[in-house]
Formats: C-alpha cells, structure tokens, sequence
C-alpha cells in the first residue's frame, strides 16, 4: 500500500506528460544515511526558483536515491538547491489510489492525504528554512550527493 501511495505522490509532485517549456535538467543522485544508517524511504527534495516543479527521490534500501523533476530519474534543473529530506513517510489520512491522488492534485477537487513522517530524522532537515542543506547542481560535473545527517 505503502508503494502505491508513494507512486501517487510522485505522480502528483512529477505530472505527467511533455512540453517544450520545461527546463533542461541533469542527473541527480546520492545517498542519504542518518549516524551511519541508510534511510530506506527518506524523501529527498531538491527545490530552486529556476524550476516551475521541484526534484524528488525516495531513498531504497542502501539509502541511494535519484531525483526526478519531469520524467522518472531525470534529474533536477541546474543551479542553487535548498535541500529537505525527510524520513519514511506515510498517509495520515485516507489513502487514495495513485490516479485518484492525481487527479485531486491536478483538479483540486477531493481530499488529497496528509503524508506524515515516521520520525526517524529530525525534523529541521525536513524544513527548507531549517535544514541547513543547499547543494549546487552543475552542468559538466557529476552531481552525486552524498548526506550524512547527525542530530
């Protein structure tokens, strides 16, 4: 269920379908452990005011992720980051098949669920304001981000 609701979530955060008026974008991966521990499930977003979407990636087992911004493991547009990460999250409200999630996200109508974290991070790495976390992303270089968060 779990996988379902993540799925949703990214098709909601990601869209779905083209258009030339996206912004060039360049790959984006990395890791994400806490004291040493991968964070399987961590939701990593990568946001920039030069980008009309942010860039997500959910962490797997080993902690490694890959962002997204249009199209699955695209990448994130080039430039300055703020950086969250967040632990495993889960629906706080009733859960909603991935189409039903998209469709209220792009119609606006329908109850759309409140994802919660598990707590297994801190949270101030979860708020952009708070996190401390800002990455460059930059065309030519190999955008790997490797996070090992502390208290």
């Amino acid at each position: 269920m779990r996988s379902l609701l993540a799925l949703g979530l990214l098709l909601a955060v990601f869209g779905c379908g083209g258009g030339s008026d996206r912004p060039a974008v360049l790959p984006v991966s990395g890791t994400v452990k806490f004291k040493g521990m991968p964070q399987e499930g961590a939701t990593v977003t990568f946001s920039t005011e030069k980008s009309p979407r942010t860039a997500v990636g959910v962490c797997n087992a080993a902690g490694e992720f890959k962002l997204t911004t249009f199209d699955t493991d695209d990448g994130a547009v080039e430039g300055k980051h703020t950086v969250t990460i967040v632990g495993k999250a889960s629906a706080a409200d009733v859960p909603l098949t991935p189409e039903q999630y998209l469709e209220a996200v792009q119609t606006g109508k329908g109850t759309i669920p409140r994802m919660i974290s598990d707590d297994s991070l801190p949270k101030k790495y979860g708020q952009a304001g708070e996190s401390g976390l800002t990455r460059d992303i930059i065309a030519g270089e190999t955008n790997v981000f490797n996070f090992d968060l502390s208290e």
